[in-house]
């Protein structure tokens, strides 16, 4: 028998071990009765069986814990529950069976309840069988519900939140949640919600929140990718361009320090051409970042990228719309190293020494008979991670990433109503 004491650890010879995330869970919900009864709560929302009766109908007199034992006490009614990091579908009815039981949890309340609990932080683990209990364990005149409780970590994260945050809530409980937080934020922090930025603790998190934001303002779910080295995205179909994204933004030590929504306008020819035939100005959003992003490319390939001296010069030179098929087309390899200079002149590019090399060796050096010209723009809107916190805090995070996006794909004259939902 496993007696849950606090002062007596369960070695298990790792810390990222299951056992030891059941195990702390166990002993929170010993000394949290805030905690207790929101599991219980939890378990009794997903079954309609009457055998567990409602929270205010429920006296919590006499409640034991135990974790791996390998038998379980006398009860009324068993209930199996399995906890992990994802919903999964269970096929299996829930059955005594001949097989030496290791139960990772057991919860008895007053000899009426027992949960028995499997805990799997990976879904991809879970062994059904391990969800049935042994026997000889359960009494022939008991019940044992069929159907398995499956319980999801991020939601017991959540409501384990909502305790924290509440003012009615005991200093010791506060305190024994946070310890709870830090273990699984230290050594289980996939399992952690994303519901809002304040509970994302890692890069990870992060982007699954991003992507979580990003399928809820589309229109279409399925538009929402991602791309490797840059992050999530929202497919478009528009002539001018072709992904608007949600992405991390980084400190110099790798950590996650704000958002940017980001786009590039006229990434390839046909883009660019479509681009400066319809942009005027850039007053319009003033409040963006705007950067030249031209690159040298042959078919779907980008060689090589280009700074600019001169925002205002590198803008107005391509938008000449008497001259875009000249200035934004496929060029000659042998026209390329005096069409560059000429744009030097014009303080439309910069081509250092390092550049010319870059050039030599991706381009010149290779079978390449022809470039594309790209004159893309770079356009990002910054939002730092105590604002993106905060307003996430308060619902009011979404709804500023959708009028940011629709302003900047207002630019090129498009309707949103089939990119971003309006409500």
């Amino acid at each position: 028998m496993r007696n849950l004491n606090y002062f007596l650890p369960y070695d298990k010879g790792t810390n990222n071990h299951e056992d030891h995330l059941t195990r702390a869970f166990l002993v929170l919900l010993k000394f949290s009765n805030s905690a207790l009864k929101s599991f219980y709560t939890y378990v009794k929302e997903q079954t309609d069986n009457s055998e567990l009766k409602p929270l205010h109908k429920f006296e919590f007199k006499n409640v034991n814990f135990q974790t791996q034992v390998g038998s379980l006490p006398n009860s009324n009614t068993y209930v199996s529950v399995l906890i992990t990091n994802e919903n999964i579908e269970i096929k299996r009815e829930i059955t005594p069976i001949e097989r030496k039981a290791i139960y990772d949890g057991v919860i008895d309340f007053n000899n009426e309840v027992v949960f028995f609990i499997e805990t799997k932080p990976n879904k991809n683990n879970v062994w059904e069988n391990q969800l049935c209990p042994a026997i000889s364990d359960i009494p022939e005149d008991s019940t044992l519900i069929k159907e398995p409780i499956k319980l999801e970590w991020k939601e017991i994260v959540n409501f384990l939140h909502n305790i924290n945050e509440s003012e009615i809530t005991l200093p010791n409980e506060k305190l024994l949640i946070s310890d709870f937080f830090d273990l699984v934020n230290s050594h289980f922090d996939y399992l952690n919600p994303y519901n809002d930025f304040s509970k994302c603790h890692s890069n990870y998190l992060v982007s699954k929140r991003i992507d979580q934001i990003l399928k809820e303002i589309s229109t279409v779910q399925d538009k929402v990718k991602f791309h490797s080295g840059w992050g999530y995205y929202i497919e478009l179909d528009y002539s001018e361009i072709k992904k608007i994204a949600l992405l991390q933004h980084y400190d110099k030590d790798g950590n996650w320090n704000g958002l940017t929504i980001g786009t590039d306008f006229g990434s390839t020819v046909s883009q660019a051409r479509d681009f400066y035939r319809k942009i005027e100005s850039l007053e319009q959003i003033s409040e963006w970042s705007i950067y030249p992003n031209f690159h040298l490319a042959f078919k779907n390939q980008n060689l090589v990228f280009f700074k600019s001296p001169d925002l205002d010069k590198y803008f107005n030179y391509f938008k000449d719309k008497d001259a875009i098929w000249t200035k934004i087309r496929q060029i000659p390899k042998s026209e390329l190293q005096n069409w560059l200079n000429d744009l030097v002149n014009l303080s439309v590019l910069e081509y250092p020494n390092e550049k010319k090399e870059e050039v030599e060796t991706k381009i010149m050096n290779k079978g390449y008979t022809t470039v594309n010209l790209c004159p893309a723009l770079y356009m990002e809107y910054y939002i730092s991670k105590e604002e993106a916190v905060e307003l996430d805090k308060k619902g009011e995070l979404i709804p500023l990433i959708k009028s940011e996006m629709k302003k900047i794909l207002g630019i090129v004259e498009h309707s949103t109503e089939n990119i971003i939902v309006s409500t």
